[in-house]
């Protein structure tokens, strides 16, 4: 290449908000089977953040079953494939997360049932692993499905007090009756172990005659915070009390014997469609009282990432603010979103979005974050963690959820991917660099076209450091558009974009080419 016309853009990955500077580790398939694989959970080692297991539903021998892999580098490497063992020859496996105690075992739940319509028999279970994931003992029932007519199998979810408080080291499942057999009214379950999941408590119902879920089967999904604080979010949908849905906290300081309930937000809207609507929950570890929600929601016109806070444990709770920083009412659509806390209480919030896919819930997707350094108040820009986009592909049951977990370096991702076929793919985004949003401007430099002047085609090098949708677009003197091309995928690395100049006035213009990391522009003069 040209040495006087050469250039490289260096794509500077920052969160604008936080002030600080990411380096983005590639996109890996940790799954590698040809089969179905989604539905991902990650936890870290809350003493040791070199520490990671994900687990995820997959195939083997025709059933879906729990796989798991851990990792004791931080991501860099991943353990042999561990599968996990079903109850009975009849049944199928779903519904796998993953967490860890003080002591560096990692535990995993998941459900165990008969996989049809009707289904009136099947377990949830936890297994231990004493070794981080590398193997796991024999998992213990948490739950039968014949304990209550709801079947109450159904999203089991579980935490871990790492708090050091008072009941520190107690381990919370939380399930919801089977989909297929819900009879209103059905509510949100809850049980605990004090003894590295041995043996489990009686069962908690969650919601009470006034939060109650009534007719729509309720997942509960929990965080648990300072002094050994149990947070856990369920939606109630009960036109006794309020025509629309609404999103309740519970909240408990006794180990999960009794729980107070609020209301996140009096409404909130689900569409009857492709979306995969939800809610996840944090609890900040650095700031007793502090907890945040997220969830899918069309208030501010499309399916959005919506967030709110409370800094009183719950009592009271912030007016929702809108996450993803695309423009607002432009029939983009997010969904599937997760978020956590790190030790130092920064939050990072993770989704699946199609603003570079299109319009409609069938649109191509890729995974998005972003992050607050206050608590949930304001959001960074958003940063693209896909190296790919990903295919839409239909599954009306067995992928709605992603995983994110964060340290006070790095954040880790998981996801189900369809690019090709279903994998599990993981990435991390880690701090580095100048932490000043200024400095890393003025380091931008203006972008160069060869050849300069042109009579025709002109050419623009660049280099991202991650992949990214990117556009063009060619502005006369005045400001006005004389041609703009659409957004356009590029992978990491050295790439090249064009375009003709002949259909332009002999004169002066500037361009402007677009990436996720922002507007780099430059000059270039046309001759005849």
């Amino acid at each position: 290449m040209n040495k006087l016309y050469t250039f490289i853009i260096i794509a500077i990955l920052f969160f604008a908000k936080a002030g600080t500077l990411f380096a983005q580790e590639a996109n890996e398939n940790i799954s590698n089977a040809p089969f179905f694989d989604a539905e991902p959970s990650i936890a870290i080692d809350p003493m040791n953040s070199n520490n990671l297991v994900v687990a995820w539903m997959g195939i083997t021998g025709l059933k879906v079953t729990i796989h798991s892999k851990a990792s004791t580098d931080g991501g860099k490497t991943w353990s042999t494939l561990q599968t996990h063992p079903h109850f009975s020859n009849t049944f199928g496996a779903a519904d796998v997360s993953v967490a860890y105690n003080r002591k560096g075992e990692a535990f995993l739940c998941y459900v165990d049932y008969k996989a049809v319509t009707g289904a009136d028999s099947g377990v949830v279970a936890v297994a231990r692993s004493k070794n981080g994931g590398e193997s796991w003992e024999q998992p213990v029932i948490v739950r039968y499905a014949s304990e209550d007519p709801e079947l109450a199998l159904d999203r089991p979810w579980i935490a871990v007090d790492n708090s050091g408080g008072q009941f520190d080291g107690t381990i919370y499942v939380s399930t919801k009756p089977y989909f297929a057999n819900v009879t209103a009214p059905n509510h949100t379950h809850l049980k605990h172990s004090t003894d590295d999941g041995l043996s489990w408590s009686q069962d908690v119902r969650v919601d009470d005659s006034t939060f109650a879920p009534s007719n729509a089967g309720s997942m509960g999904v929990m965080s648990v915070g300072p002094n050994s604080t149990l947070g856990l979010v369920y939606f109630s949908f009960n036109p006794k009390f309020q025509f629309l849905p609404r999103l309740i906290y519970c909240s408990s300081t006794d180990g999960g014997q009794t729980l107070t309930r609020h209301t996140v937000s009096d409404y909130f809207t689900i569409l009857d469609s492709n979306y995969q609507f939800g809610y996840a929950l944090a609890l900040d570890p650095s700031h007793a009282g502090r907890a945040v929600t997220v969830w899918i929601d069309t208030r501010f016109g499309d399916p959005d990432v919506v967030s709110s806070f409370t800094t009183d444990a719950g009592v009271t709770w912030s007016t929702p603010v809108r996450v993803n920083d695309d423009a607002a009412k432009n029939g983009i659509g997010q969904d599937m979103v997760w978020c956590d806390f790190s030790a130092n209480g920064k939050l990072t919030v993770a989704w699946r979005d199609r603003r570079n896919g299109g319009i409609g819930d069938t649109a191509r997707w890729e995974l998005y974050t972003a992050t607050s350094s206050d608590g949930g108040a304001s959001f960074s820009k958003n940063l693209r963690i896909s190296d790919a986009p990903s295919n839409y592909n239909q599954i009306t049951k067995g992928n709605d959820f992603i995983g994110v977990v964060a340290d006070s370096g790095k954040m880790h991702f998981v996801w189900g991917d369809y690019t090709t076929n279903w994998d599990i793919l993981y990435s991390a985004v880690s701090l580095s660099g100048p932490s000043s949003v200024s400095e890393l401007l003025q380091k931008q430099t203006v972008l160069a076209s060869y050849p300069n002047p042109t009579m025709g085609v002109t050419n623009i090098g660049f280099t991202l450091a991650t992949s990214s949708a990117v556009s063009l677009r060619v502005l006369d003197v005045n400001g006005r558009t004389e041609l703009n091309f659409p957004p356009k995928f590029y992978g990491r690395g050295d790439q090249t974009i064009s375009f003709d100049a002949r259909s332009l006035p002999e004169g002066s213009y500037f361009y402007e080419l677009s990436t996720d990391s922002g507007i780099q522009k430059g000059k270039v003069a046309v001759v005849r």
